[in-house]
C-alpha cells in the first residue's frame, strides 16, 4: 500500500477514535448522526450528505476567493471530509447487513470485482 495512503488511513482511524469519544456514544458510533437526524425529522444518509456539503463548501470557498483559513488548516477540512465519507459508507454497509438479517461480522462484499475494485 502507497505509505501516503496507509498514513493518512491511520489519520482518519485516530480522529475517529478521539471524535467518538466526544460526540458519540461508545457502543453506537453513529449515534450522534441518529440523533441529528431524528432531531430533524430526516434521513440519517441525509445528515451525511449535509455535513459532507458544508465541509465541500468551506473548501470551495476557501480555494474560489484564494482565502487564508483562519479557523482550521485545509487539510483538517479534507479529512473531515475523508471520514464522513468512510462513516456514512460503514453506516450504509451496517444498515444493509442488518436488513438483510445478517450481522454486520457475517456480511460479506459480492465477489463481484467490479463492484469492490482497487483505487
Amino acid at each position: 500500500m502507497n505509505g501516503d495512503v496507509a498514513e493518512m488511513l491511520t489519520i482518519l482511524q485516530h480522529l475517529h477514535t478521539a471524535k467518538s469519544h466526544d460526540y458519540a456514544q461508545a457502543d453506537n458510533p453513529f449515534s450522534n448522526f441518529e440523533e441529528a437526524a431524528a432531531s430533524a425529522g430526516i434521513p440519517v444518509d441525509t445528515v451525511f450528505a449535509v455535513m459532507m456539503g458544508i465541509k465541500q463548501a468551506r473548501l470551495k470557498e476557501l480555494q474560489a476567493a484564494h482565502k487564508t483559513p483562519l479557523h482550521e488548516a485545509l487539510d483538517d477540512t479534507r479529512v473531515d471530509l475523508a471520514l464522513y465519507a468512510v462513516l456514512r459508507a460503514a453506516y450504509a454497509r451496517r444498515h444493509a447487513a442488518r436488513e438483510a438479517a445478517v450481522t454486520f461480522a457475517e456480511w460479506e462484499p459480492p465477489a463481484d470485482d467490479v463492484a469492490y475494485h482497487a483505487v
